[in-house]
């Protein structure tokens, strides 16, 4: 695996790398992938992840909701 620094900004790779490579996000983040789209889940209906959705996610595979049972984070509140 790919060693990431935390907390680091990506945009000089955002702009570089080939993001369309298969599983390029899991590879990277590994387990952080799954955690990110959970969050994204329970704080993005999935009308609005499609709002808030780009090429960038898309390319990575970070837009597609997961079919979670998981609390709605917002409704929880």
């Amino acid at each position: 695996m790919i060693p990431i620094v935390p907390n680091s900004s990506y945009h000089i790779l955002k702009k570089n790398s080939n993001w369309e490579f298969s599983d390029l996000a899991t590879h990277m983040f590994g387990d952080k992938v799954k955690e990110w789209k959970s969050y994204r889940n329970r704080v993005l209906s999935t009308e609005m992840q499609r709002v808030f959705s780009n090429k960038f996610l898309q390319d990575l595979k970070l837009h597609m909701p997961n079919e979670t049972n998981e609390e709605d984070l917002i409704v929880s509140l």
